[in-house]
């Protein structure tokens, strides 16, 4: 087991580093499962019970792909440390994703799902998929320990100056015994109730707890339970966010049609054989990519990049000997035109920025399906910057830590390019930015194309780098 830049982890890692290290060794194996199997349930001679078969083995996956990084967000609930990007949120808006997401449970255990919003609520600063997270833990508890035929409901009232959340069910309920307990992390009320492992609960109250609410629960044994979190309306926010901080991460915005006069040459780079033939099975079947080369390591993937001049590296980001990051900077260094885009178990993880600093032209995870990764890989060879939406929670925290650098090509902008610029770089569409900002798409796309004229820049990849490095993105 290595490090993201090669040795051994100390053995006083914190839970954080040995859970990431932990997903990192799980998610490779998983995604190699998921694409063979994927590859074999495309087989037409297949009956149909061995169709099904397959079909299981990718339903299995993704529950432990689930278990993982719910692991992931329960040891991140617990030190205080989940990620919130709040903004304006309507409560319709909210319940309505839930009911989307936790209906067909409910509907496959036979229970009635009651979802109701009061008039006139006020709207919350939240952030709109973690509260959804929540609030969608809360349902399927709720819904797992919920006799077929019987309700749980999700109502929506105001509190005063808050916005409250109660999840109500019919079913078995617990003794005041074990509601003392019920947010600990990793309790469980007896073995009949070991499959929640109150991780989902966890969570949940981590998230809560991060949006400056309150959550807490009543139930009678046989009578059900209802669980309330309370969350200060968008008054009792800040009026105005930072732009840098506002909006949804994205993944940066596609490329613009530029016809290529030939496949996209790949080099596969990870140190997990079957993962790396899995995924040359996968490319193969595109007219649009050509794998050129397979490596195992950081210094194989610096040599054969050398030799084979791919168009875009796919990098793993821990592997034993220099690691991926390492890897990444000398790649950019010595063949500039080959883009690197990283691999990742686990968005989170702290060593996506350097990544980015290295050189590298975004992120995709191990876990998504093979048509994110050709998006990925077309992204990155035109140019742009891809980055998983997950993991732009991880870079817009970096970009605001405190920056000393500065570039003097940025003094031949004006304030309002600056702004454009800053959010093109954090990886916002013109769409968003323009929302932001008060301006029409075209304004921005304007924008844009002046300030990059300016600064004599071609790629979107440059200018996120000429950004990182002059620190527009820094705290106030």
């Amino acid at each position: 087991m290595t490090s993201v830049d090669g040795g051994t982890p100390s053995q006083g890692g914190t839970p954080d580093e040995v859970l990431g290290i932990v997903a990192h060794d799980l998610r490779t194996p998983l995604g190699a499962i998921r694409i063979y199997a994927s590859l074999l349930a495309e087989d037409q001679r297949l009956n149909a019970g061995q169709r099904e078969r397959l079909l299981a083995i990718l339903r299995a996956t993704a529950q432990m792909e689930h278990l993982v990084g719910d692991l992931l967000e329960a040891s991140r609930a617990a030190a205080g440390t989940l990620r919130v990007e709040p903004r304006a949120v309507e409560p319709a808006a909210v319940v309505q994703a839930v009911r989307e997401l936790v209906g067909p449970q409910a509907g496959e255990r036979q229970l009635r799902l009651e979802c109701a919003c009061a008039a006139a609520l006020p709207a919350l600063y939240a952030d709109e998929a973690r509260l959804v997270q929540a609030l969608a833990n809360l349902l399927a508890n709720a819904v797992q320990f919920t006799p077929a035929g019987g309700l749980v409901e999700l109502r929506v009232e105001r509190l005063g100056d808050e916005v409250l959340f109660t999840v109500r069910d019919t079913g078995v309920g617990m003794p005041a015994e074990c509601l003392v307990h019920l947010f600990d992390h990793a309790w469980h009320a007896g073995r009949e109730r070991r499959a929640a492992a109150g991780l989902g609960l966890r969570i949940a109250q981590g998230i809560v707890d991060a949006h400056g609410g309150r959550i807490w629960a009543q139930s009678e044994p046989g009578r059900g339970s209802s669980v309330f979190v309370a969350l200060p309306g968008a008054s009792a926010a800040p009026a105005q966010p930072d732009s840098a901080a506002h909006g949804p991460g994205t993944a940066a915005d596609a490329a613009e049609g530029r016809p290529r006069p030939a496949p996209v040459r790949v080099l596969l780079v990870d140190d997990h054989v079957l993962f790396r033939h899995g995924l040359e099975r996968l490319l193969e079947r595109q007219p649009g990519v050509a794998v050129v080369g397979q490596a195992s390591s950081g210094e194989e993937a610096v040599l054969k990049t050398r030799l084979l001049r791919p168009d875009v590296v796919v990098m793993d980001l821990v592997m034993p000997g220099i690691g991926g990051v390492e890897a990444t900077r000398r790649i950019v260094a010595a063949h500039p035109q080959a883009r690197v885009l990283a691999l990742t178990a686990d968005t989170e993880d702290g060593s996506l920025w350097p990544v980015l600093e290295a050189g590298g032209s975004g992120f995709v995870r191990k876990t998504k399906s093979y048509a994110e990764l050709l998006r990925a890989i077309a992204t990155v060879a035109a140019g742009e910057v891809f980055l998983d939406p997950a993991a732009s929670r991880v870079l817009r925290d970096a970009y605001r830590r405190p920056q000393t650098a500065t570039d003097a090509r940025l003094g031949v902008l004006s304030a309002k390019e600056r702004e454009v610029i800053a959010g093109i770089a954090a990886g916002y569409s013109s769409a968003e930015i323009a929302k932001q900002l008060f301006l029409s798409p075209q304004t921005v796309n304007t924008y844009r194309s002046r300030a990059m004229r300016k600064l004599g820049l071609h790629h979107r990849a440059e200018l996120v780098h000429l950004v990182v490095r002059a620190g527009l993105l820094a705290e106030p």
